[in-house]
């Protein structure tokens, strides 16, 4: 057996592996955008069923298609605790997509992976860095299964049995991620197959696949069980160009969509000089970026869904494109320039954590100032375009008054037949996800009714406040401008961006 290059020697995954999670060694809250959110519906999950928190919140266990983290933290926080249980599973996240990425392509490209630091740049992606938790988790646990499955193929009696439980438990930790692995699986074995091209296919090549993927069947179970519902469905063609180009929209515009552009130029220049995917790795790489495509951006109210796509397909075509029939000194040229740059990348991406930790620390400081089972209106400012390409990250900051204050507030994610935590205080218009949120002015179209919009601003939205009903008002990232007061709005504190005002309850006169 010829010998793995460098990169694919088990020492240097570990390294690998490892140098993922070295921004997180930073912070001691994860700045990915949706964890705060994660946190505050954590708090209710693991909360004694005495917990002043169930007066306004209830949590209803059920089984839905996007449960990894739940599950995770009802075995981490009791001997961890809940903050540091949710850092351990945002490191873990890209530790493992790293694990199984190489461990992808030591199975199917383990000759010349001239273009694997290249992939690997792609770990930091728009989804995991806008705090997609359960999703990350289970694509990461889908390519180490993957990488299982090719392993065992001469044992497919064993990997029958594996399987069953492998595609079921997947599909249940994030339906992205389960179908990611039953894609990967589908198109690697249909690649691979004798008389796999269209025009070659009849019964016998059916009745093939059929045999070697049956497991995969099993993917359907917890669909057919869960407490799903229904949704919005919306498929944005001519934002998926914009995507492609945003997959790892981290802190600087140029930087960031440079790397992208440089990424389809490798891949191009591999292509034109002569790489080719062999061993059926053709088949995840087509599958990943057609259903990119077809993918909508919404499906049954989950948004996003195509963004999440983009960087998986960046991740398998640049890790299994086999340079060998390329010249030594472009490959060497591909590989010290993407090492170069995945160097750089991380270095900013870790320094940007130290950035946002002690963003975090300034702006967490109004919550000292919040009474313990209190109820705290929240409005946080959520920038648009390309002005406000590097994220603040602070648009779910305010759920942690939950776990930090045993708190209510606006800015939970609470669908029903969704999520999981439930909202029994619920005042008007303004009780989940995502009334909080506020734009600047210039992202605002002011000449549609703003009943009709999805997109507000601060000074329009403060008469529509039920202020009446809560305690505190927590503006995050945004200062009520000079003019725009209400007598009923005592400011407590700020810190030159932010405010937390105490609300005074106005009686009724008799």
């Amino acid at each position: 057996m010829a010998r793995l290059p460098l990169m694919l020697r088990w020492p240097s995954i570990v390294g690998f592996a490892l140098a993922a999670i070295l921004p997180f060694l930073f912070v001691s809250i994860p700045p990915l955008a949706d964890v705060p959110g994660h946190m505050g519906a954590f708090a209710v999950q693991v909360a004694p069923t005495d917990s002043p928190l169930f007066r306004d919140f209830g949590f209803d266990w059920k089984l839905t298609l996007n449960m990894a983290s739940q599950l995770a933290i009802e075995l981490l926080a009791p001997p961890l605790g809940l903050f540091t249980a949710t850092w351990l599973l945002s490191a873990l996240s890209p530790l493992i997509t790293v694990v199984g990425l190489l461990a992808v392509s030591r199975r199917l490209n383990s000759g010349a992976p001239a273009s694997l630091p290249w992939a690997l740049i792609f770990i930091y992606n728009i989804a995991f860095l806008m705090g997609f938790l359960n999703f990350t988790l289970a694509t990461g646990l889908a390519l180490c299964a993957f990488a299982a499955w090719i392993g065992l193929d001469g044992r497919r009696t064993v990997r029958a049995l594996l399987f069953l439980l492998v595609v079921p438990s997947l599909m249940i930790a994030h339906a992205q991620g389960g179908a990611f692995l039953v894609v990967w699986i589908s198109s690697w074995e249909l690649c691979r197959a004798e008389g796999w091209r269209p025009r070659k296919w009849g019964v016998n090549l059916l009745r093939d696949m059929a045999m070697r993927l049956w497991p995969l069947g099993t993917a359907i179970l917890p669909v057919l069980l869960s407490a799903s519902a229904p949704g919005p469905t919306t498929l944005p063609v001519f934002r998926k160009f914009r995507m492609i180009f945003e997959t790892v929209h981290d802190q600087s515009a140029f930087l960031d969509i440079s790397t992208v552009v440089a990424s389809l130029v490798v891949l191009a220049i591999g292509l034109y000089r002569g790489a080719r995917y062999s061993h059926g790795s053709a088949g995840p790489v087509i599958a990943t970026t057609a259903l990119f495509f077809i993918s909508p951006g919404r499906l049954s109210g989950t948004d996003f869904v195509d963004l999440r796509i983009a960087p998986y397909a960046f991740l398998l075509a640049l890790a299994l494109l086999d340079w060998r029939t390329v010249d030594l000194r472009t490959r060497r040229w591909v590989m010290v320039a993407g090492a170069l740059l995945l160097a750089l990348r991380l270095g900013v991406t870790t320094i940007s954590f130290g950035h946002y930790e002690r963003s975090y620390n300034s702006e967490l400081a109004a919550i000292e100032k919040i009474r313990p089972g209190s109820r705290v209106m929240n409005l946080s400012l959520v920038d648009c375009d390309i002005v406000g390409w590097r994220s603040p990250r602070t648009e779910h900051l305010a759920n942690l008054v939950t776990p930090l204050r045993n708190a209510w507030t606006n800015a939970h994610w609470a669908l029903p037949n969704v999520h999981m935590l439930q909202i029994r205080f619920a005042p008007g218009d303004y009780a989940r996800d995502p009334s909080h949120l506020v734009r600047p002015d210039r992202c605002v179209d002011y000449t549609v009714p703003f009943q009709k919009r999805g997109r507000h601003g601060l000074v329009e939205t403060m008469p529509h406040l039920p202020l009446q009903e809560v305690d505190y008002l927590w503006l995050v990232g945004v200062q009520l401008p000079d003019g725009v007061r209400d007598e009923r709005l005592n400011r407590i504190w700020q810190n030159g961006k932010s405010e937390l005002y105490e609300v005074r309850r106005q009686t009724a006169s008799k």
